[in-house]
């Protein structure tokens, strides 16, 4: 059965899919997991393609709660 709200893109060699939580070749080979971090980082950089995200963006997004400092990113 297919999802109705698959969010897939696709770059360069890649596709990322976030509902499945998988980044793959479009050849179809898997290159291993990514750390969730860096998941989450690259669904946010992928979803605001073309626009600018400013370093507080992307900290309140990813560490929403958490002060973090910016070497962390």
């Amino acid at each position: 059965m297919l999802k109705e709200n698959r969010d897939l893109y696709e770059f360069g060699d890649y596709r990322l899919d976030t509902t499945e939580h998988a980044l793959t070749r479009l050849d179809g080979s898997r290159n291993g997991q990514l750390p969730e971090k860096a998941f989450q980082a690259l669904c946010l950089l992928v979803e605001n393609s073309g626009h600018l995200l400013t370093k507080s963006e992307l900290i309140d997004h990813l560490w929403p709660d958490i002060f973090v400092e910016d070497n962390n990113l």
